[in-house]
Protein backbone atom coordinates (compact mmCIF):
# COMPACT_ATOMS: atom_id res chain seq x y z
CA UNK A 1 0.00 0.00 0.00
CA UNK A 2 1.38 3.20 -0.80
CA UNK A 3 0.76 6.67 0.51
CA UNK A 4 -1.27 8.02 -2.23
CA UNK A 5 -3.31 4.82 -1.69
CA UNK A 6 -3.47 5.46 2.25
CA UNK A 7 -3.88 8.97 1.69
CA UNK A 8 -7.15 8.32 -0.28
CA UNK A 9 -8.56 5.82 2.00
CA UNK A 10 -8.02 7.97 4.83
CA UNK A 11 -10.12 10.72 3.18
CA UNK A 12 -12.73 8.51 2.23
CA UNK A 13 -13.15 7.30 5.93
CA UNK A 14 -13.35 10.73 7.14
CA UNK A 15 -16.48 11.23 4.49
CA UNK A 16 -18.11 7.98 6.42
CA UNK A 17 -17.07 9.10 9.85
CA UNK A 18 -19.03 12.49 8.59
CA UNK A 19 -22.10 11.34 6.89
CA UNK A 20 -25.33 11.84 9.25
CA UNK A 21 -26.39 8.37 8.81
CA UNK A 22 -23.39 6.65 10.47
CA UNK A 23 -23.56 9.48 13.20
CA UNK A 24 -27.45 8.56 14.11
CA UNK A 25 -26.36 5.05 14.82
CA UNK A 26 -25.64 3.73 18.53
CA UNK A 27 -23.85 1.60 20.73
CA UNK A 28 -22.75 -2.15 18.61
CA UNK A 29 -24.72 -0.82 14.83
CA UNK A 30 -22.28 1.96 15.09
CA UNK A 31 -19.12 0.02 15.51
CA UNK A 32 -20.09 -2.29 13.26
CA UNK A 33 -20.58 0.16 10.17
CA UNK A 34 -16.99 1.66 11.14
CA UNK A 35 -15.74 -2.06 10.91
CA UNK A 36 -17.43 -2.71 7.48
CA UNK A 37 -16.41 0.59 6.15
CA UNK A 38 -12.72 -0.17 7.30
CA UNK A 39 -12.79 -2.86 4.51
CA UNK A 40 -15.38 -0.93 1.98
CA UNK A 41 -13.53 2.40 1.71
CA UNK A 42 -10.37 0.41 0.17
CA UNK A 43 -12.52 -1.57 -1.83
CA UNK A 44 -14.19 1.41 -3.15
CA UNK A 45 -10.97 3.50 -3.67
CA UNK A 46 -8.87 0.75 -5.74
CA UNK A 47 -12.66 0.18 -7.66
CA UNK A 48 -12.61 3.42 -8.72
CA UNK A 49 -8.76 4.20 -9.53
CA UNK A 50 -8.37 0.86 -11.00
CA UNK A 51 -6.58 2.66 -14.09
CA UNK A 52 -3.88 4.41 -11.25
CA UNK A 53 -2.58 1.07 -9.48
CA UNK A 54 -2.56 -1.42 -11.94
CA UNK A 55 -2.37 -5.07 -11.68
CA UNK A 56 -0.89 -3.97 -8.10
CA UNK A 57 -4.57 -2.38 -7.31
CA UNK A 58 -6.32 -5.38 -8.60
CA UNK A 59 -4.67 -8.17 -6.63
CA UNK A 60 -4.80 -6.25 -3.81
CA UNK A 61 -8.52 -5.22 -4.11
CA UNK A 62 -9.10 -8.96 -4.37
CA UNK A 63 -7.67 -9.40 -1.21
CA UNK A 64 -9.61 -6.56 0.59
CA UNK A 65 -13.13 -7.97 -0.77
CA UNK A 66 -11.69 -11.34 0.31
CA UNK A 67 -10.49 -9.89 3.87
CA UNK A 68 -14.30 -7.93 3.65
CA UNK A 69 -16.46 -11.46 2.94
CA UNK A 70 -14.67 -12.83 5.60
CA UNK A 71 -14.31 -10.29 8.17
CA UNK A 72 -17.55 -8.17 8.07
CA UNK A 73 -19.60 -10.58 6.18
CA UNK A 74 -19.05 -14.09 7.49
CA UNK A 75 -17.72 -13.93 10.66
CA UNK A 76 -20.07 -11.60 12.67
CA UNK A 77 -22.73 -13.33 11.40
CA UNK A 78 -21.06 -16.61 11.93
CA UNK A 79 -20.84 -15.28 15.27
CA UNK A 80 -23.89 -14.34 16.10
CA UNK A 81 -25.86 -17.14 14.72
CA UNK A 82 -23.54 -19.00 17.05
CA UNK A 83 -24.63 -17.17 19.89
CA UNK A 84 -28.51 -17.75 19.06
CA UNK A 85 -27.84 -21.23 18.58
CA UNK A 86 -25.78 -21.92 21.88
CA UNK A 87 -28.24 -20.40 23.95
CA UNK A 88 -31.29 -22.49 22.15
CA UNK A 89 -29.04 -25.70 23.17
CA UNK A 90 -28.59 -24.05 26.33
CA UNK A 91 -32.10 -23.39 26.99
CA UNK A 92 -33.10 -27.18 25.40
CA UNK A 93 -30.34 -28.87 27.30
CA UNK A 94 -31.70 -26.80 30.05
CA UNK A 95 -35.42 -27.40 29.55
CA UNK A 96 -34.45 -31.74 28.86
CA UNK A 97 -32.71 -32.13 32.12
CA UNK A 98 -35.92 -30.61 34.06
CA UNK A 99 -37.58 -33.13 31.92
CA UNK A 100 -35.16 -35.81 33.14
CA UNK A 101 -35.21 -34.40 36.44
CA UNK A 102 -39.12 -34.79 36.73
CA UNK A 103 -39.14 -38.13 35.26
CA UNK A 104 -36.41 -39.43 37.88
CA UNK A 105 -37.58 -38.15 40.73
CA UNK A 106 -41.03 -39.75 39.74
CA UNK A 107 -39.36 -43.04 39.38
CA UNK A 108 -38.04 -43.02 42.53
CA UNK A 109 -41.13 -41.77 44.02
CA UNK A 110 -43.06 -45.07 42.70
CA UNK A 111 -40.01 -46.97 44.05
CA UNK A 112 -40.29 -45.44 47.16
CA UNK A 113 -44.42 -46.41 47.34
CA UNK A 114 -43.48 -49.80 45.91
CA UNK A 115 -40.63 -50.61 48.95
CA UNK A 116 -43.21 -48.93 51.44
CA UNK A 117 -46.52 -51.56 50.01
CA UNK A 118 -43.56 -54.52 50.14
CA UNK A 119 -42.66 -53.44 53.65
CA UNK A 120 -46.25 -52.77 54.57
CA UNK A 121 -47.15 -56.24 53.47
CA UNK A 122 -44.42 -58.15 55.12
CA UNK A 123 -45.31 -56.67 58.44
CA UNK A 124 -49.27 -57.06 58.04
CA UNK A 125 -49.44 -60.13 56.03
CA UNK A 126 -48.01 -62.42 58.90
CA UNK A 127 -50.60 -60.60 61.50
CA UNK A 128 -53.15 -61.09 59.32
CA UNK A 129 -52.53 -64.85 58.83
CA UNK A 130 -51.88 -64.93 63.11
CA UNK A 131 -55.22 -63.26 63.46
CA UNK A 132 -57.20 -65.63 61.03
CA UNK A 133 -55.80 -68.49 62.88
CA UNK A 134 -56.29 -67.25 66.30
CA UNK A 135 -59.88 -66.76 64.82
CA UNK A 136 -60.12 -70.24 63.29
CA UNK A 137 -58.73 -71.90 66.41
CA UNK A 138 -61.19 -69.48 68.88
CA UNK A 139 -58.45 -67.33 70.68
CA UNK A 140 -55.12 -67.48 71.91
CA UNK A 141 -55.34 -70.32 74.18
CA UNK A 142 -56.45 -72.57 71.30
CA UNK A 143 -53.39 -71.70 69.28
CA UNK A 144 -51.06 -72.70 72.17
CA UNK A 145 -52.94 -75.47 72.41
CA UNK A 146 -52.84 -76.72 68.35
CA UNK A 147 -48.99 -75.42 68.51
CA UNK A 148 -48.65 -78.16 71.39
CA UNK A 149 -49.87 -80.72 69.72
CA UNK A 150 -48.55 -80.32 66.46
CA UNK A 151 -45.35 -80.44 67.83
CA UNK A 152 -45.96 -83.42 69.91
CA UNK A 153 -47.01 -85.44 67.19
CA UNK A 154 -44.27 -83.99 65.23
CA UNK A 155 -41.83 -85.45 67.94
CA UNK A 156 -43.20 -88.45 67.92
CA UNK A 157 -44.06 -88.73 64.23
CA UNK A 158 -40.98 -87.21 62.93
CA UNK A 159 -43.40 -85.27 60.30
CA UNK A 160 -40.87 -82.73 59.08
CA UNK A 161 -37.87 -81.14 60.80
CA UNK A 162 -39.40 -77.52 60.26
CA UNK A 163 -41.93 -77.87 63.07
CA UNK A 164 -40.16 -75.89 65.73
CA UNK A 165 -38.94 -73.14 63.37
CA UNK A 166 -42.76 -72.66 62.26
CA UNK A 167 -43.79 -72.71 65.96
CA UNK A 168 -41.17 -70.10 67.06
CA UNK A 169 -42.54 -68.17 63.79
CA UNK A 170 -45.72 -68.44 64.92
CA UNK A 171 -45.61 -67.44 68.50
CA UNK A 172 -42.82 -64.58 67.44
CA UNK A 173 -45.90 -63.41 65.11
CA UNK A 174 -48.80 -63.98 67.93
CA UNK A 175 -46.35 -61.62 70.21
CA UNK A 176 -46.17 -59.24 67.46
CA UNK A 177 -49.90 -58.72 66.88
CA UNK A 178 -50.57 -58.93 70.82
CA UNK A 179 -48.17 -55.70 71.23
CA UNK A 180 -49.65 -54.06 67.79
CA UNK A 181 -53.21 -54.52 69.12
CA UNK A 182 -51.92 -52.84 72.69
CA UNK A 183 -50.36 -50.13 70.68
CA UNK A 184 -53.69 -49.44 68.83
CA UNK A 185 -55.73 -45.89 68.99
CA UNK A 186 -57.82 -48.34 71.96
CA UNK A 187 -55.77 -50.47 73.12
CA UNK A 188 -54.88 -50.67 76.73
CA UNK A 189 -51.70 -48.42 76.71
CA UNK A 190 -53.97 -45.79 75.81
CA UNK A 191 -54.89 -46.07 79.49
CA UNK A 192 -51.40 -45.69 80.62
CA UNK A 193 -50.81 -42.57 78.97
CA UNK A 194 -49.66 -39.36 80.92
CA UNK A 195 -52.41 -37.45 79.56
CA UNK A 196 -55.18 -40.67 80.48
CA UNK A 197 -53.68 -40.75 84.05
CA UNK A 198 -53.90 -37.12 85.04
CA UNK A 199 -57.04 -36.83 84.12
Amino acid sequence: MNLSLFDACIQHYQAVLANDEVDQLRGAKYVYSLWGALFAVLVSVLAGSEECYGEYGRSLRKWWDAAYATFYAYLPDLALNTSHSTVRYARASKEAGASSERRTAEVFRVGFLVALLCLSLLIQLPLAAYNLLELILLGKVGVALALIAFNCANYYLEWTRWGLPASVIVVATGLTSCIWRMGEDDGPLKELTPSALLL
